[in-house]
């Protein structure tokens, strides 16, 4: 008969200090790895260090795009300023909200760099809230991103778009209606705004069949935007009468 020795067990607090100091060494390439390959618990690991540390990491990333910048201009003749997307640190956010991210590293993403909300894509122009939208995230998440970037809800994307437009676009991942609310309030003044197609979000719901009391919703929002508009437009109309009269 075989006897088995057991393996020493090495200590959970072990593990954990071990795995904890491999974080120290994490670069934004190695951040942007874990976002991209869904590994949120090795994120979380390299997040949960003081937030002084991953700004320098930042800075630094910032402070080499920017020398590698002068130099492509000094070498082509080209703004630096059109290489932007090579500062990776940007998108971070971005490419979280991309593989939907839990809400907590989402957070602690923001709470490193709250500007990381206005970024967009430099091809589709999507921001975060545009990209939330599409994946129907839960409603504290576009709530957190509201919160961040009060303006998230007129940003256009390519197609001249705002995150609206991309809600009413969607006919089998929409969003709660308290998602939807949350959007219409935010970006009320998008209700009237044309994408490149000619469309309001008003158009997009009706050609799309939303649930009927989101379409409600929008309906109200729509009416309250062109009533603004149309006030707004007469009182301008007035104040140039008067410069003339």
């Amino acid at each position: 008969m075989k006897i088995f020795q057991s393996r020493r067990k090495i200590p959970i607090s072990r593990h954990v200090s071990e795995e904890s100091q491999a974080t120290d060494d994490d670069t934004i390439e190695d951040l942007q790895v874990h976002i991209n390959s869904s590994n949120w618990d090795r994120l979380r690991l390299s997040l949960n260090v003081p937030q002084k540390k991953i700004k320098k990491l930042i800075k630094n990333e910032r402070k080499s795009w920017k020398r590698s910048s002068r130099s492509s201009l000094s070498s082509s003749g080209h703004s630096p300023f059109l290489n932007d997307e090579a500062d990776t640190s940007k998108s971070l956010l971005l490419d979280a909200c991309k593989q939907d991210a839990p809400y907590d590293i989402l957070k602690n993403l923001l709470e490193v760099d709250p500007l990381f909300a206005s970024h967009a894509h430099p091809d589709s122009r999507r921001t975060c809230l545009h990209v939330a939208v599409m994946n129907a995230a839960e409603c504290r998440v576009i709530k957190l991103l509201v919160d961040a970037w009060p303006n998230a809800g007129l940003a256009r994307d390519f197609f001249d778009r705002t995150p609206l437009h991309i809600a009413c676009m969607s006919t089998t991942n929409f969003l709660s209606k308290e998602s939807f609310l949350l959007i219409c309030r935010v970006g009320i003044r998008a209700c009237g705004t044309l994408d490149r197609d000619g469309m309001t979000p008003l158009d997009h719901a009706m050609h799309n069949n939303i649930p009927s009391d989101c379409l409600a919703l929008l309906k109200i929002f729509t009416e309250k935007c062109w009533l603004s508009q149309s006030s707004s437009l007469g009182s301008n109309s007035e104040g140039r009468s008067n410069e003339y009269t």
